[in-house]
């Protein structure tokens, strides 16, 4: 009976002579999720870091002041024209 039992299972494992490759194959796409899974996380957690420094309350105004600065210079210089315009 065990001889006939392992008869039928080298025929079996004969049959399935693509499953090393289809094993390893499995393995590289189970590597490469792995690793993209893990991409991922990382790009979630510097977003997650990058948005909540942006919205910090001195990066704000530091952003709000180098964007406004140019416009009121700009402001600032055509006051003083139009106050040398009403002095002539």
């Amino acid at each position: 009976m065990k001889a006939t039992l392992l008869n039928g299972w080298d025929r079996i494992r004969g049959s399935f002579w693509f499953l090393p490759a289809l094993m390893s194959l499995a393995a590289v796409a189970l590597a490469f999720g792995v690793l993209l899974a893990l991409v991922g996380i990382a790009m979630l957690v510097y977003f997650i870091h990058h948005v909540s420094m942006s919205i910090q309350a001195d990066e704000m105004i530091a952003r709000v002041g180098v964007e406004a600065l140019p416009e009121a210079e700009d402001q600032r210089s055509a006051l003083r024209a139009f106050e040398a315009a009403l002095g002539e």
